[in-house]
Protein backbone atom coordinates (compact mmCIF):
# COMPACT_ATOMS: atom_id res chain seq x y z
CA UNK A 1 0.00 0.00 0.00
CA UNK A 2 1.23 3.65 -0.92
CA UNK A 3 1.01 7.05 0.33
CA UNK A 4 2.58 9.53 -1.57
CA UNK A 5 2.53 13.40 -0.81
CA UNK A 6 3.77 16.40 -2.93
CA UNK A 7 4.21 20.20 -1.37
CA UNK A 8 4.70 22.86 -3.85
CA UNK A 9 4.24 26.89 -3.58
CA UNK A 10 3.49 29.61 -5.83
CA UNK A 11 4.27 33.17 -5.09
CA UNK A 12 3.38 36.53 -6.45
CA UNK A 13 5.14 37.23 -9.59
CA UNK A 14 9.09 38.93 -8.50
CA UNK A 15 8.06 37.58 -4.82
CA UNK A 16 9.59 40.01 -1.94
CA UNK A 17 10.48 37.79 1.25
CA UNK A 18 9.75 40.22 4.71
CA UNK A 19 7.04 42.82 3.02
CA UNK A 20 4.11 43.18 0.18
CA UNK A 21 5.29 47.05 -0.25
CA UNK A 22 8.17 47.58 -2.16
CA UNK A 23 9.44 51.68 -1.85
CA UNK A 24 10.78 53.99 -4.85
CA UNK A 25 13.07 56.65 -3.87
CA UNK A 26 13.32 59.79 -6.46
CA UNK A 27 16.85 60.53 -7.25
CA UNK A 28 18.15 62.83 -10.11
CA UNK A 29 18.05 61.85 -13.60
CA UNK A 30 17.19 63.31 -16.67
CA UNK A 31 13.53 63.25 -18.05
CA UNK A 32 12.62 64.68 -21.69
CA UNK A 33 13.60 68.26 -20.98
CA UNK A 34 13.57 67.75 -17.21
CA UNK A 35 17.07 67.57 -15.76
CA UNK A 36 17.56 67.02 -11.77
CA UNK A 37 14.88 65.78 -9.38
CA UNK A 38 12.39 64.85 -12.33
CA UNK A 39 10.85 62.16 -10.59
CA UNK A 40 12.85 59.21 -12.04
CA UNK A 41 12.50 56.39 -9.82
CA UNK A 42 15.21 53.91 -8.83
CA UNK A 43 15.20 50.78 -6.34
CA UNK A 44 18.36 52.30 -3.98
CA UNK A 45 17.88 54.56 -1.65
CA UNK A 46 19.73 57.91 -2.73
CA UNK A 47 20.52 61.63 -1.52
CA UNK A 48 18.52 62.85 -3.52
CA UNK A 49 14.62 63.37 -1.96
CA UNK A 50 14.89 60.30 0.42
CA UNK A 51 11.93 61.90 2.44
CA UNK A 52 9.44 61.68 -0.58
CA UNK A 53 8.68 58.13 -1.44
CA UNK A 54 6.56 55.93 -3.70
CA UNK A 55 5.07 52.82 -2.45
CA UNK A 56 3.80 49.95 -4.45
CA UNK A 57 1.59 47.45 -2.96
CA UNK A 58 2.11 44.32 -4.24
CA UNK A 59 -1.39 42.66 -3.61
CA UNK A 60 -2.18 39.03 -2.17
CA UNK A 61 -1.52 35.57 -2.29
CA UNK A 62 -2.81 33.34 -5.91
CA UNK A 63 -5.84 32.80 -6.01
CA UNK A 64 -7.93 29.50 -7.40
CA UNK A 65 -9.26 30.16 -11.28
CA UNK A 66 -12.65 31.26 -10.76
CA UNK A 67 -14.00 28.45 -13.96
CA UNK A 68 -15.56 25.68 -12.24
CA UNK A 69 -14.27 23.37 -14.88
CA UNK A 70 -10.92 24.43 -14.10
CA UNK A 71 -9.75 21.22 -11.84
CA UNK A 72 -10.79 18.28 -13.96
CA UNK A 73 -9.96 14.45 -13.68
CA UNK A 74 -8.93 11.63 -15.70
CA UNK A 75 -8.32 8.50 -15.26
CA UNK A 76 -6.86 5.44 -17.93
CA UNK A 77 -9.03 2.40 -18.92
CA UNK A 78 -6.29 0.80 -21.81
CA UNK A 79 -3.29 1.49 -23.65
CA UNK A 80 -0.86 3.60 -22.70
CA UNK A 81 -2.75 7.10 -22.94
CA UNK A 82 -5.75 8.70 -21.68
CA UNK A 83 -7.30 11.96 -21.46
CA UNK A 84 -8.43 14.89 -18.85
CA UNK A 85 -11.48 16.53 -20.89
CA UNK A 86 -13.22 19.61 -20.81
CA UNK A 87 -11.00 22.04 -18.81
CA UNK A 88 -11.82 25.72 -18.73
CA UNK A 89 -10.30 28.39 -17.26
CA UNK A 90 -11.68 31.72 -16.95
CA UNK A 91 -8.20 34.01 -16.33
CA UNK A 92 -5.99 34.41 -19.55
CA UNK A 93 -3.28 34.08 -17.94
CA UNK A 94 -2.50 31.10 -15.51
CA UNK A 95 -0.31 28.81 -13.84
CA UNK A 96 -0.95 24.83 -14.24
CA UNK A 97 -0.59 21.77 -11.95
CA UNK A 98 -1.00 18.43 -13.71
CA UNK A 99 -0.93 15.30 -11.20
CA UNK A 100 -0.18 11.61 -12.03
CA UNK A 101 -0.53 8.29 -9.99
CA UNK A 102 0.63 5.39 -12.10
CA UNK A 103 0.52 1.99 -10.75
CA UNK A 104 4.16 0.47 -11.87
CA UNK A 105 7.40 2.64 -10.83
CA UNK A 106 8.97 1.68 -14.26
CA UNK A 107 6.38 2.88 -16.18
CA UNK A 108 7.17 7.10 -16.91
CA UNK A 109 5.44 9.91 -18.31
CA UNK A 110 5.55 12.31 -21.11
CA UNK A 111 4.70 16.13 -20.70
CA UNK A 112 0.90 16.16 -20.77
CA UNK A 113 -0.48 17.69 -24.05
CA UNK A 114 -3.25 20.35 -24.23
CA UNK A 115 -4.34 23.08 -26.67
CA UNK A 116 -3.80 26.45 -25.28
CA UNK A 117 -0.90 25.21 -22.38
CA UNK A 118 2.31 25.67 -22.60
CA UNK A 119 3.91 22.65 -20.23
CA UNK A 120 7.47 22.46 -19.24
CA UNK A 121 9.63 20.62 -20.82
CA UNK A 122 10.56 18.05 -18.13
CA UNK A 123 8.38 16.87 -14.64
CA UNK A 124 8.22 19.37 -11.82
CA UNK A 125 8.88 16.45 -9.59
CA UNK A 126 8.90 12.72 -10.28
CA UNK A 127 8.05 10.51 -7.23
CA UNK A 128 9.12 6.56 -7.39
CA UNK A 129 10.08 5.79 -3.63
CA UNK A 130 11.86 2.17 -3.18
CA UNK A 131 9.55 -0.22 -1.58
CA UNK A 132 6.48 1.58 -3.22
CA UNK A 133 4.26 -0.07 -6.31
CA UNK A 134 3.16 3.31 -7.77
CA UNK A 135 5.06 6.29 -9.00
CA UNK A 136 3.44 10.34 -8.89
CA UNK A 137 4.32 12.95 -11.38
CA UNK A 138 3.91 16.97 -10.87
CA UNK A 139 4.14 18.93 -14.34
CA UNK A 140 3.69 22.49 -14.74
CA UNK A 141 2.55 24.52 -17.28
CA UNK A 142 1.50 28.37 -18.61
CA UNK A 143 -1.13 29.77 -20.53
CA UNK A 144 -1.94 33.10 -21.81
CA UNK A 145 -5.35 33.20 -23.24
CA UNK A 146 -8.67 31.48 -21.45
CA UNK A 147 -9.18 27.81 -22.45
CA UNK A 148 -12.82 26.35 -23.26
CA UNK A 149 -13.33 22.49 -22.96
CA UNK A 150 -9.77 21.68 -23.82
CA UNK A 151 -8.54 18.08 -24.05
CA UNK A 152 -5.05 16.37 -21.75
CA UNK A 153 -3.67 14.02 -23.42
CA UNK A 154 -1.44 11.35 -21.47
CA UNK A 155 1.11 9.15 -22.53
CA UNK A 156 3.08 6.50 -20.49
CA UNK A 157 5.97 4.90 -21.68
CA UNK A 158 4.02 1.69 -20.85
CA UNK A 159 0.61 0.03 -20.18
CA UNK A 160 -0.39 0.40 -16.46
CA UNK A 161 -2.17 -1.56 -14.22
CA UNK A 162 -3.74 1.95 -13.01
CA UNK A 163 -3.48 5.54 -13.61
CA UNK A 164 -5.21 8.74 -12.58
CA UNK A 165 -4.35 12.52 -13.49
CA UNK A 166 -5.97 15.65 -11.96
CA UNK A 167 -5.68 19.10 -13.47
CA UNK A 168 -6.05 22.45 -11.81
CA UNK A 169 -5.43 26.19 -12.40
CA UNK A 170 -4.11 29.01 -10.14
CA UNK A 171 -4.62 33.01 -11.35
CA UNK A 172 -1.91 35.13 -10.01
CA UNK A 173 1.48 33.37 -9.94
CA UNK A 174 2.37 33.79 -13.51
CA UNK A 175 3.80 36.99 -15.10
CA UNK A 176 2.13 37.84 -18.24
CA UNK A 177 5.58 38.70 -19.86
CA UNK A 178 6.88 34.96 -19.14
CA UNK A 179 10.07 35.89 -17.39
CA UNK A 180 9.91 34.68 -13.80
CA UNK A 181 9.18 31.14 -12.59
CA UNK A 182 5.52 31.01 -10.49
CA UNK A 183 7.19 29.00 -8.19
CA UNK A 184 8.69 30.40 -4.47
CA UNK A 185 12.31 30.68 -4.98
CA UNK A 186 13.14 29.19 -1.24
CA UNK A 187 15.34 25.71 -2.28
CA UNK A 188 13.88 22.83 -1.72
CA UNK A 189 10.41 22.97 -3.01
CA UNK A 190 8.56 20.47 -4.25
CA UNK A 191 8.66 18.72 -1.18
CA UNK A 192 7.37 14.91 -0.83
CA UNK A 193 6.95 12.80 1.58
CA UNK A 194 5.56 8.79 1.17
CA UNK A 195 4.75 5.29 3.53
CA UNK A 196 5.54 2.34 1.51
CA UNK A 197 4.56 -0.32 4.71
CA UNK A 198 4.15 -0.49 7.90
CA UNK A 199 0.16 -1.28 9.73
CA UNK A 200 0.03 2.47 11.72
CA UNK A 201 -2.88 4.65 10.01
CA UNK A 202 -0.75 7.32 8.76
CA UNK A 203 -2.35 10.68 7.47
CA UNK A 204 -0.44 11.95 4.57
CA UNK A 205 1.65 14.17 5.10
CA UNK A 206 5.04 16.18 3.84
CA UNK A 207 6.81 19.49 5.31
CA UNK A 208 7.17 22.31 3.21
CA UNK A 209 10.83 24.46 2.96
CA UNK A 210 10.22 27.81 4.40
CA UNK A 211 8.84 30.04 2.28
CA UNK A 212 10.54 33.49 1.15
CA UNK A 213 7.36 34.92 -0.48
CA UNK A 214 4.78 36.40 2.23
CA UNK A 215 2.26 35.67 0.11
CA UNK A 216 2.13 32.24 -0.90
CA UNK A 217 -0.16 29.26 -2.29
CA UNK A 218 1.15 26.22 -0.68
CA UNK A 219 -0.78 23.26 -2.67
CA UNK A 220 -0.24 19.31 -0.94
CA UNK A 221 -1.38 16.69 -4.02
CA UNK A 222 -1.68 13.31 -2.73
CA UNK A 223 -1.29 9.99 -4.58
CA UNK A 224 -2.33 6.11 -3.40
CA UNK A 225 -2.22 3.01 -5.00
CA UNK A 226 -5.31 1.56 -3.06
CA UNK A 227 -9.13 3.62 -3.00
CA UNK A 228 -8.95 6.24 -1.05
CA UNK A 229 -11.00 9.40 -0.42
CA UNK A 230 -9.29 12.04 0.96
CA UNK A 231 -9.99 14.73 2.84
CA UNK A 232 -8.45 18.46 3.62
CA UNK A 233 -5.52 19.19 6.64
CA UNK A 234 -6.39 21.37 9.22
CA UNK A 235 -6.17 24.88 7.32
CA UNK A 236 -6.78 23.63 4.08
CA UNK A 237 -9.17 23.72 1.31
CA UNK A 238 -9.55 19.88 -1.03
CA UNK A 239 -9.96 20.96 -4.31
CA UNK A 240 -10.15 17.28 -6.10
CA UNK A 241 -10.31 13.91 -5.09
CA UNK A 242 -10.40 10.26 -6.70
CA UNK A 243 -10.86 7.38 -5.09
CA UNK A 244 -9.90 4.01 -7.23
CA UNK A 245 -8.06 1.13 -6.62
CA UNK A 246 -5.02 0.58 -9.11
CA UNK A 247 -5.23 -3.08 -8.55
CA UNK A 248 -8.69 -3.50 -9.02
CA UNK A 249 -9.96 0.01 -11.34
CA UNK A 250 -9.17 2.00 -13.71
CA UNK A 251 -6.99 4.45 -12.16
CA UNK A 252 -5.61 5.20 -8.72
CA UNK A 253 -6.40 7.80 -5.89
CA UNK A 254 -5.48 10.97 -5.82
CA UNK A 255 -6.47 14.56 -4.36
CA UNK A 256 -5.60 18.21 -4.46
CA UNK A 257 -5.29 20.76 -1.59
CA UNK A 258 -4.27 24.00 -0.77
CA UNK A 259 -3.99 27.44 1.45
CA UNK A 260 -3.10 30.68 1.12
CA UNK A 261 -0.68 32.00 3.60
CA UNK A 262 0.27 35.68 4.52
CA UNK A 263 3.19 35.75 6.07
CA UNK A 264 7.11 33.59 5.57
CA UNK A 265 6.81 30.00 6.90
CA UNK A 266 7.43 26.24 6.75
CA UNK A 267 4.27 24.21 6.88
CA UNK A 268 3.22 20.45 7.68
CA UNK A 269 0.58 19.44 4.86
CA UNK A 270 -1.16 16.62 5.89
CA UNK A 271 -4.37 15.64 4.48
CA UNK A 272 -7.32 14.42 6.74
CA UNK A 273 -7.80 10.99 6.40
CA UNK A 274 -5.07 8.25 7.55
CA UNK A 275 -4.55 5.06 6.23
CA UNK A 276 -3.84 2.01 7.37
CA UNK A 277 -0.54 0.69 6.30
CA UNK A 278 -0.51 -3.08 5.97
Amino acid sequence: MLILAIVVVVSMPVGHAMTNVHTFYLGSSTVGACSGKCEGLTTSAGSDDTTTTQSVVIGSSPTLDANANAKRTGSWVSGNTYTVTSFSTTSAVDTIFAITTVNGLTITESAPSTPGITWDASARKALAPTGCAASMTEWVGHTTATLSAVTTTITLSGTPTGSSTEIIAFNGAEDPAGVFNPSDKAAGFSNTGSKCSGGSSTAPSATSTTTLNANDMIIGFFGDENSMTETAGTGFTLDLTVATACSTGPGCSLAIEHKSVTATEADTCPFGTSDNRL
